[in-house]
């Protein structure tokens, strides 16, 4: 959030709608929350900003392979093949850097910024969102002291922007007006 700042400075002296879907929810949501003077509305989608619970400790087999990884005993190939059978979708499509990252940060939570909007915010989630499931999105929503507004879309997943991108045009077009 904190690299983009400089830039979206830079695109003019008007706050702007800012969208994010998934992990830019995140990026979106901090700059928002730090940089009022930036950003007029705010558009979420399918973005993790609550932690929903503990994270599970991974299966047996893939704890003892990761062990064994860092003793040497395993090598890199089975390490990986370990990781696409037992991680998530995100990480097993991850790589190199973007996977620290999704590490790194799949336990952050977004409370305190969250209850720092002061803008407008809509949020507009795939009623079959697997990934960040609605449940989420209440939650979110209910922190947020601004107008707010939550939409689902029946029979949409994660991939809203893809699968229904109408709904977010819609979404930025009311942001604006």
């Amino acid at each position: 959030a904190a690299l983009l700042v400089p830039t979206l400075r830079g695109l003019g002296d008007e706050p702007m709608v800012l969208v994010g879907h998934s992990f830019g929810g995140r990026v979106a949501t901090v700059i928002a929350a730090t940089n009022h003077e930036l950003v007029r509305a705010l558009v979420l989608t399918g973005a993790p900003l609550i932690r929903r619970s503990a994270t599970a400790k991974p299966p047996a087999a893939y704890r003892l392979i990761r062990w064994l990884h860092s003793r040497g005993l395993v090598g890199d190939r089975r390490l990986e093949s370990a990781r696409q059978r037992y991680g998530s979708t995100d990480y097993r499509r991850a790589t190199g850097v973007i996977r620290d990252v999704l590490v790194a940060t799949v336990n952050e939570s977004y409370e305190d910024e969250l209850v720092r909007l002061s803008m407008p915010v809509a949020m507009v989630w795939g009623s079959q969102d697997g990934e960040v499931p609605g449940d989420v999105a209440r939650d979110a929503a209910a922190m947020v002291a601004s107008p707010h507004t939550l939409r689902f879309v029946e029979g949409v997943g994660h991939l809203l922007p893809t699968e229904a991108p109408g709904e977010l045009v819609d979404a930025v077009r009311e942001a604006l007006t």
